[in-house]
């Protein structure tokens, strides 16, 4: 199943939010060249404006919905995919948090839900 660019999309601009962009381009241009990859391309770290370039083609990618912009993100999903931490909605992504345990949530000494 394609995963629509719009969803990439949200899960990148959530996972770059807090530290920002630079963080999961760095992740994703290393994930890219581990995995040999040549499309699109993206600067190695023999470039000295590598991440800043990389970040700007991957973030440009990702904010168009032209089908070339589209294109590129769909080819660097692998990469994407690879370094994304499940808190941004990664494959292996759980819940940080549970409200309440068990089927009817869990109470405590003082009758309060956990």
């Amino acid at each position: 199943m394609k995963i629509k660019h719009e969803h990439i999309r949200m899960a990148m601009n959530a996972w770059a939010r807090p530290d920002g962009e630079k963080v999961p381009a760095a992740g994703i241009t290393q994930a890219y060249f581990e995995l040999g990859m040549t499309f699109p391309e993206l600067y190695d770290d023999s470039h000295p404006e590598a991440l800043a370039r990389n970040t700007q083609k991957i973030f440009r990618w990702i904010e168009k919905d032209t089908p070339d912009a589209v294109e590129k993100i769909q080819a660097l999903l692998p990469a994407i995919e690879k370094a994304m931490p499940p808190f941004a909605g990664g494959q292996n992504a759980q819940p940080q948090f549970s409200l309440f345990s068990g089927a009817g949530g869990d109470a405590g000494a003082t009758g309060e839900r956990r």
